[in-house]
């Protein structure tokens, strides 16, 4: 290769040939003086090679043979390629002026220069690789952790997004599931309105004493089932109340006084209920329930024959108050017997009594009896007034 771009002079003293790429380079390019290029002979000039041909022959072979003359024989060189004519000076014709030594020492000068620096330019690359080399090593394993490191971070991200993915889809499957739910319930509840909505329809078409009636029809059933739960029952007025008292010690007293005996057994259950009103000043009434209605009507009878009961005789001390017992009957039947009494007492009917929850009004001895079910029917006891 050429030394520089100048090509003005290709041929003379001042031009050293490359034997190997044949480049010319000028000997001023390569720090000679005059002096210098004089002491060069024509056997060096003929095997002259450039420094980058130098190079490229010791990247090719073994600089191992390469000849350096000793520090005892020349002085030690700078490892830069500068080759300033002071240099040459002091090392090549400090010590033998004959022309002939000088051309040696540049020729062995000149290769000495080139192959000690570049020996020594690649002993600090190679350090300079291996330390890249090092530090690469280094950080790649550095990366490495750090890559990994992540992945497992990922990993366990992604882990973690599955289970609340299937979390998720299991809830919206529940809610799913709710909400078919739901609308089933819906439509029933809507089907369900649109029938109630019909009937309250037709009911409010009818005429209002269609309506009473059937009303009444209802309320009458319904009073009248309340009293089939109570057949079994009976109903005990006017008994003194005291603490800590023992009912069903009483209730057996009851039936030894009037003859009928009741055991614990056909006992279900006895207790006393609160007055309808709470300014009544009565002693509250007890409520016997019996296991069967044969039990009751056999009381019930005993009651009736004995004509009348008195604390006295069932062992409660004191002053002796007469007590009463009576089927136990529903309020709205209570309520239809005092007005059905009071009715029959201004129209001159002498017997007024229930059996079996039903009101019956005789008008006198040896009339024939007849049922009060209802309000309507109280109007039979004026129509018998009348006639």
């Amino acid at each position: 290769m050429e030394c520089c771009n100048d090509k003005s002079v290709t041929t003379g003293d001042n031009i050293l040939k490359c034997s190997v790429c044949r480049g010319k380079h000028h000997t001023a390019c390569l720090n000679l003086v005059p002096k210098q290029v004089a002491a060069l002979g024509n056997k060096y000039r003929a095997s002259w090679k450039c420094p980058s041909c130098c190079n490229v022959t010791r990247r090719g072979g073994s600089n191992l043979n390469t000849p350096v003359r000793s520090y005892t024989e020349l002085p030690a060189c700078d490892h830069s390629m500068d080759m300033s004519c002071d240099n040459l000076d002091q090392m090549a014709f400090g010590s033998s002026p004959s022309v002939n030594n000088k051309t040696q020492v540049a020729e062995k000068l000149l290769t000495s220069v080139s192959c000690n620096d570049f020996a020594s330019f690649t002993q600090n690359l190679r350090a300079t690789l291996s330390e890249w080399r090092a530090d690469m090593n280094r950080d790649m394993l550095l990366l490495r952790d750090d890559i990994q490191s992540t992945l497992a971070e990922v990993r366990n991200e992604m882990q973690t997004l599955r289970s609340e993915q299937i979390l998720i889809k299991q809830r919206v499957t529940d809610l799913r599931d709710d909400v078919i739910v739901l609308q089933t319930s819906s439509q029933s509840q809507s089907t369900e309105y649109e029938i109630l909505k019909k009937r309250v329809d037709e009911l409010n078409s009818r005429p209002a004493a269609d309506v009473s009636e059937l009303i009444s029809g209802l309320e009458t059933k319904i009073d009248l089932l309340a009293q089939q739960a109570r057949q079994c029952n009976v109903e005990i007025c006017n008994l003194p109340e005291k603490r800590n008292e023992n009912l069903p010690a009483i209730i057996e007293a009851i039936g030894t006084a009037l003859k009928s005996p009741i055991s614990l057994s056909s006992i279900v259950s006895v207790h006393r209920v609160p007055h309808a009103h709470q300014q009544n000043t009565r002693p509250k009434n007890v409520i016997l329930k019996l296991t069967s209605r044969l039990h009751r009507d056999n009381l019930l009878s005993a009651f009736r024959k004995a004509g009348s009961l008195k604390t006295d005789q069932i062992g409660i001390a004191g002053t002796p108050y007469n007590i009463y017992l009576n089927e136990h009957l529903t309020l709205a039947k209570k309520q239809l017997f005092r007005k059905v009494r009071d009715i029959a007492k201004k129209r001159n009917h002498k017997y007024v009594w229930i059996n079996n929850g039903t009101i019956l009004v005789r008008e006198r001895e040896g009339a024939s009896a007849f049922a009060i079910r209802s309000d309507n029917d109280i109007n039979k006891i004026k129509t018998k007034s009348a006639e």
